[in-house]
């Protein structure tokens, strides 16, 4: 109960001072590693089968880095920015990319994100050709986007069901 009401609290703190604070629950943030299952032990023949699968997804890589940056499963709170407004957003690239790459995966992703009337064209982009340590390329999507709101809106729904009991508020 007490953290509901620390968040409560810097969501009053974040409107007065216009700040994104830590307001989101802990359980909407999403780790890293969910979802994923490791094999403890791969067997030989199964490694040898894999390599030509990780030939062909390796392929498709680039492509697949765009769509993962836009899924519910890549976010770090749980939600869908495939179903969010967007009002903008900036995609920063570094690595073996080529302009006409961005601009296809734009072109790509467009239909399916949806923009506010008045900038329909809200894309800003971003390319260094110097790939980080370990990797060919990534990208970083910074999107200013709807797709917290249901969080609040629960995080409110909460507070509200507390509130209706008459649970002990303290001051601040």
């Amino acid at each position: 109960m007490t953290s509901l009401f620390d968040i409560v609290n810097k969501i009053h703190q974040m409107t007065n001072s216009g700040k994104l604070g830590s307001t989101v629950k802990q359980s909407s943030l999403v780790t890293s590693s969910a979802g994923i299952a490791k094999t403890a032990q791969e067997k030989p023949f199964d490694a040898m089968n894999n390599i030509v699968a990780n030939l062909l997804l390796n392929l498709t890589r680039l492509d697949q880095m765009f769509s993962d940056a836009f899924s519910r499963d890549h976010q770090l709170i749980q939600a869908d920015p495939k179903h969010s407004l967007y009002l903008a957003c900036a995609l920063l690239v570094r690595g073996n990319v080529q302009v006409s790459d961005l601009r296809r995966n734009i072109e790509r992703l467009k239909p399916s994100l949806h923009f506010v009337s008045w900038n329909q064209e809200g894309w800003k982009t971003g390319l260094c050709s110097v790939p980080p340590v370990g990797h060919s390329h990534s990208l970083l999507a910074l999107a200013n986007n709807t797709c917290i709101k249901p969080t609040f809106i629960e995080l409110k729904d909460k507070f509200m069901k507390l509130y209706k009991k008459k649970v002990q508020l303290l001051p601040l």
